[in-house]
């Protein structure tokens, strides 16, 4: 458990950033400077903007613990309601802020907490930012496991289901839940329903899935009808999910109020073809 008390930095960050009157979105000019040899220190430098909020300092971090950080980053609740909480925690995740030096950790563990703040964003919907980050990471290092991950997930929300799946296809060694679902997702996607759902047969005890994925692959597997089909019922629809859904033009009924459905996955199915206007309406002021 994080101990604000014990965390001098981290206490100045909750309390008195919100006192500062924080902005939606940052913004303003950015100098050009080169990224941190830390992998998982890499962001975007703060911008100056005279008319927006205060810049965060780059030693935003250096009275904590690196365990603490990752801890505090991974764990800032998703679906917050408050546009300025929203603001500061987004602003927490692009930040580009040398990371206290702490223990030394596992080399393979590198790029570790850059890869779930990047898909932190990915699901918030912030593409832009999650692009201009990659863009700063060495190349040499973008094959790195979690920012694999990072870029399947971006390809999808930016509409290039191929580039994802030849993404996936590309990646060597043992699958989880997640690039099980990827797996899943590029088989509907690729119009072959029917290995989808005998891929789904073998691993549906195994792991878990998001539920509206396994949905869509049972019923495009079996050929049946959606007219009669029961959608689960108040499950978050994951970005695999959502580009399958927008692939076949379609919405879960009250998808717009399902909590834990991220603004990236909204704005997907926001452009469904063949589904009702009014649906896609109500979905994308959703995604806003």
């Amino acid at each position: 458990m994080i101990s604000w008390r014990s965390s001098p930095s981290l206490h100045r960050v909750a309390t008195g950033l919100l006192l500062l009157g924080l902005a939606a979105a940052p913004g303003g000019a950015v100098a050009v400077t080169l990224p941190p040899a830390d992998l998982d220190a890499i962001g975007l430098p703060s911008p100056t903007d005279p008319s927006g909020p205060p810049p965060l300092p780059p030693d935003l971090w250096q009275e904590t613990s690196r365990a603490t950080v990752a801890q505090f980053l991974q764990r800032l609740p998703r679906d917050l309601s408050s546009a300025t909480l929203r603001s500061l925690a987004k602003r927490l995740l692009i930040l580009e802020a040398d990371l206290p030096a702490g223990p030394p950790i596992q080399a393979s563990d590198a790029g570790a907490l850059l890869g779930a703040r990047l898909i932190a964003l990915t699901q918030w919907g912030e593409g832009a930012a999650v692009d201009a980050i990659l863009a700063r990471v060495p190349a040499r290092r973008l094959a790195q496991e979690d920012l694999t991950r990072a870029q399947v997930l971006r390809a999808f929300t930016a509409g290039q289901e191929a580039d994802a799946c030849a993404r996936h296809a590309q990646r060597q060694g043992v699958e989880d839940g997640f690039w099980l679902s990827i797996r899943l997702a590029c088989l509907l996607l690729r119009e072959q329903p029917k290995e989808a759902a005998a891929l789904l047969k073998q691993i549906r005890d195994q792991t878990a899935l998001n539920p509206v994925l396994t949905a869509l692959a049972d019923r495009l597997g079996s050929g049946k009808p959606w007219a009669d089909f029961p959608w689960p019922q108040q499950q978050p629809v994951s970005i695999p999910a959502a580009a399958v859904l927008r692939a076949q033009g379609l919405l879960l009924p009250g998808l717009e109020t399902v909590p834990g459905t991220g603004g990236a996955a909204l704005a997907l199915l926001a452009e469904a073809p063949n589904a009702p206007p009014a649906q896609r309406l109500a979905v994308a002021e959703a995604a806003a």
